[in-house]
């Protein structure tokens, strides 16, 4: 019976330890809050660094810094203790009424090849202080993929097929400059 015991206690431990332990497959920052494959959503302390453990070998953490109407998250990527990659502004929150900047991130496998890639999108508007009426508003999107020739990150051209793929699958509407249209 003490051995039953025993092994019902080992087998809790080694649960914990293996869901510990996960590799997390897709993970979504906006506004101050993250999210780990499907689980809900979870806030991010100022002034605090959240780690998460991706495959391969891939490290993300993500630091939260707080000034007095902005806060910037910076993410570092590393690679089996090496540093691969560092975002700074890799998203801003603010909500005053003359500036509202929100960048939302991604970090999932978007080429299909194992390595954890980064997609970003920044939205701001800004409202002019002496002419209300005088708005600036601004939406874009970037793709940084793991390329395991050079062991970095490779930013996508807006051609790229995998970048247009990507849009997509993000509900992210590409503006032409001259003529207004969706791509």
């Amino acid at each position: 019976m003490k051995l039953l015991y025993v092994g019902l206690a080992l087998l809790i431990f080694n649960t914990a330890m293996a869901d510990e332990n996960r590799f997390f497959k897709s993970f979504h920052f906006t506004s101050g809050r993250f999210k780990i494959d499907s689980k809900k959503y979870k806030y991010i302390d100022s002034n605090s660094v959240t780690v998460f453990k991706g495959p391969r070998g891939q490290t993300f953490e993500l630091e939260a810094i707080k000034s007095k109407e902005l806060t910037f998250y910076t993410l570092t990527v590393k690679r089996y203790d090496q540093l691969a990659l560092i975002i700074n502004d890799f998203a801003v929150m603010s909500k005053t009424s003359k500036l509202r900047i929100l960048k939302e991130g991604w970090v999932e496998d978007i080429d299909g090849d194992g390595f954890l890639d980064i997609v970003q999108r920044e939205k701001t508007f800004i409202k002019g202080k002496r002419r209300p009426s005088a708005q600036y508003s601004n939406d874009k999107m970037r793709i940084k993929i793991w390329n395991s020739k050079t062991n970095s990150y490779v930013e996508k051209e807006k051609t790229d097929p995998l970048f247009v793929k990507s849009l997509k699958k993000y509900n992210f509407k590409l503006y032409t400059l001259h003529e207004n249209k969706v791509l």
